[in-house]
């Protein structure tokens, strides 16, 4: 037997990170005024392999304000923000190519990207003015900006930049209880976002009602209605992407939470322009049958079709995609799963809580084709070879045992199961898929966990 070699790789460098943030209050309306200040840095020298993924240094400056007027009634809220990062070319480079960023959109006219630079800075700004207060009728309107190159996610989490949005909502509530119904409220929002050229990244308005009867049962209806956009994230980098037109509803009926037994049923739906769909339904019930038990259960059902997933961008395509094949093709995916809880007290200083979820996925893929032109969502047949069907299961549980032994000392047991099977197949998955989960293949761990109260003498 040859001798075996033993190496040692750095994954993760010495870092510090930084927070402090002050905040004076104001007038007689509690009014506020705040400052922030973040950075982050690591210690990476040059030609280390982690200078080229991280940042070397990042650092955020924001202040906040938040004005309150004729006792509350009325809110003016603001805030300001600069981002800087630093670091190696490649490092800063994939912050550029990120999802957040996507500097290297080849239709893009501003931000451009630069594999060569070595730093990085942006910027962030929003207003709002809102009713707070009143009987009846409520409302705010606002805007904020975010400049394509704002960066925080070495210490925060940015979804996406480059972003011009505006926001208003209208709201009539009652809060007097009347013959039918112990408060209610209408909702209307409208959104907005446009990137820094002007094209729009969405369109939405979306009306809402939701109803407390008079048994403390609710009820909460929901509508969103989605004018086209261009979409900068589904060709991942690629030129902008028509998103077409959709509507979405929910609908929701849920129980008092102060009773023994809970109930809540809800479902949501989709339908989209160029043949996609969704339909999402939710529940749970839980239980209270003594002070020692409590039970719960929650199953989903979610079915979608998606007939622009992304697939692949390939080389050699077409001059007016830039070079390339953006592929996309229909895909059909179920899921089913439910979450199951028990919470038992066998003793006031003893009890046991168990989890579970089995869950069971599956997706077929149909009707390949890439992207005919920029800013379009029309697509002309294109195969890519291979099998990307999948039908997937698994299950997880916890069980804990929690026993504490003596006042602040606390013994925990833990069995926990992770089993999971996937097959490169599209048939569709089954309620009896999720409840055959337990039977795939999988891992168990047992732990066992102390902590010790130490009683000055």
């Amino acid at each position: 037997m040859g001798a075996s070699a033993r190496t040692t790789v750095l994954v993760a460098p010495t870092t510090s990170y930084t927070v402090g943030r002050v905040q004076q209050e104001f007038g007689p309306n509690a009014s506020t005024a705040a400052l922030m200040a973040t950075a982050v840095h690591r210690d990476l020298r040059a030609g280390d392999p982690l200078a080229s993924l991280l940042a070397r240094n990042a650092a955020i400056l924001s202040g906040d304000s938040l004005l309150r007027f004729k006792g509350g009634m009325y809110e003016l809220t603001g805030g300001v923000g600069l981002t800087y990062i630093d670091g190696d070319a490649p490092a800063i480079a994939r912050v550029q190519r990120n999802s957040a960023h996507y500097l290297q959109r080849p239709d893009k006219t501003y931000a451009l990207y630069d594999p060569n630079r070595r730093s990085m800075s942006g910027g962030q700004g929003n207003v709002d003015f809102a009713r707070t207060g009143g009987r009846h009728w409520l409302w705010d309107v606002g805007t904020g900006v975010e400049s394509p190159e704002f960066e925080l996610n070495d210490i925060g989490k940015l979804m996406a930049a480059d972003g011009i949005t505006t926001n208003g909502s209208i709201q009539y509530r009652e809060t007097q209880p009347g013959r039918w119904l112990r408060k209610y409220s209408l909702e209307l929002v409208k959104f907005n976002e446009w990137n820094y050229a002007g094209d729009p990244q969405e369109n939405l308005w979306s009306p809402q009602v939701n109803v407390t009867w008079l048994n403390f049962w609710t009820t909460k209806v929901q509508a969103w209605l989605f004018g086209a956009s261009q979409n900068q994230h589904l060709t991942r980098g690629g030129p902008l992407m028509r998103l077409p037109t959709a509507v979405q509803g929910q609908f929701e009926v849920e129980s008092p939470t102060a009773q023994q037994t809970q109930g809540k049923f809800g479902m949501y739906y989709t339908t989209r322009e160029d043949g996609s769909g969704l339909r999402y339904f939710y529940g749970g019930i839980g239980v209270r049958p003594s002070p020692r038990w409590q039970m719960s259960i929650a199953p989903t059902f979610f079915r979608e079709v998606d007939a622009r997933q992304y697939v692949a961008t390939l080389d050699d395509g077409s001059p007016v995609t830039y070079g390339k094949h953006y592929v996309f093709a229909r895909v059909d995916r179920m899921t089913y799963s439910t979450q199951f809880r028990l919470n038992y007290t066998l003793k006031p200083d003893l009890t046991m809580d168990l989890y579970a979820e089995p869950f069971a996925a599956s997706g077929a893929y149909s009707g390949m084709g890439e992207l005919v032109a920029p800013r379009s969502s029309e697509l002309r047949p294109f195969d890519v070879p291979g099998n990307r069907d999948f039908n997937a299961k698994s299950f997880r549980s916890n069980v804990v045992l929690r026993w504490e032994w003596r006042p602040g000392s606390t013994l925990f047991v833990v069995w926990q199961q992770n089993r999971a099977a996937t097959d490169p197949i599209g048939t569709r998955a089954s309620i009896g898929d999720m409840f055959t989960s337990v039977t795939a293949p999988g891992d168990h761990v047992l732990a066992v966990k102390t902590t010790f109260w130490l009683s000055p003498r």
